[in-house]
């Protein structure tokens, strides 16, 4: 363990940098692990985009539409979801580690999607479709960042090829699915039913195999460790440490409008992306 001494409080930080615990130094078979049960939820959460949209005339039938845009709200309000997500998903990844957004993340989403196959009217099933893409969104925001806390960069590439492949095919596979499987069982709620049952085995094999990645927590937990075995409560990670949760959620939470308004090449390339 390596402490080094600030004042009155004493920095933990690595065991040199081939610390076993560092995620970076993880045997390849653990980060590919971890990869994959990420890019599964990657790749799941975009396949529901388009999943419910080959089922607009069903959803109308069922619910008496006759509108023609009506039909359309569930889809329209699930991608909403996916874009308001990652707002509070990537200050509470940084708060309280990947692992735990992905886990709860994943599991709402197994609930809100069973909820929609259950929707007893057009409003229930919009609102749901709405909170399932909030909660889905976790996959497609937190890859690259969970791709960067394992890989070294000169090593990223294939890693990141696989996880981009997710975000990128999955609204694709979901309208070739969704159509083959609503021409198979007659009904748009086994469609939903069917992503209920994906994202709950997904949610169990996050549970049982994700590690936690995100380095800055995990020597937040050896400090914490630290400090109980110690009584010692000078143990800190970093000056960071001293800022209140509340402070920098609410620093974290604002980070992306500020980058969107104030740093150019963020501002351009999602007009760009969302074009």
């Amino acid at each position: 363990m390596e402490l080094a001494t600030t004042e009155d409080n004493l920095t933990v930080s690595w065991d040199g940098p081939d610390d076993p615990l560092h995620p970076r130094n993880w045997s390849n078979r653990q980060k590919w692990t971890n990869l994959l049960i990420v890019s599964a939820q990657a790749t799941i959460a975009p396949v529901s985009t388009t999943f419910l949209a080959v089922a607009d005339l069903a959803v109308a039938q069922d619910f008496h539409i006759t509108s023609i845009y009506l039909p359309s709200l569930p889809v329209a309000l699930y991608v909403l979801g996916l874009g308001l997500g990652p707002l509070y998903l990537a200050p509470c990844s940084e708060m309280y580690g990947r692992r735990i957004v992905y886990l709860v993340a994943f599991m709402l989403f197994t609930i809100f999607n069973a909820g929609c196959a259950l929707a007893p009217d057009m409003a229930t099933l919009a609102i749901l479709r709405l909170l399932s893409g909030m909660a889905g969104s976790a996959g497609p925001v937190l890859g690259a960042g969970t791709v960067s806390d394992m890989f070294e960069p000169k090593l990223r590439g294939r890693a990141q090829a696989m996880y981009g492949l997710g975000p990128q095919a999955g609204p694709v596979l979901g309208g070739v699915i969704g159509g083959f499987l609503l021409e198979a069982t007659g009904t748009w709620r086994w469609l939903l039913w069917i992503m209920t049952v994906a994202s709950g085995l997904m949610s169990l094999i996050t549970l049982i195999l994700l590690r936690e990645s995100y380095d800055h927590f995990l020597l937040e937990q050896k400090a914490k460790k630290l400090r109980k075995e110690s009584g010692n409560n000078n143990y800190k990670v970093d000056t960071s440490s001293s800022v209140r949760p509340r402070e920098r959620f609410l620093h974290s939470i604002t980070r992306p409008l500020r980058m969107l308004f104030t740093a150019p090449i963020c501002t351009v390339l999602s007009l760009y992306t969302s074009l």
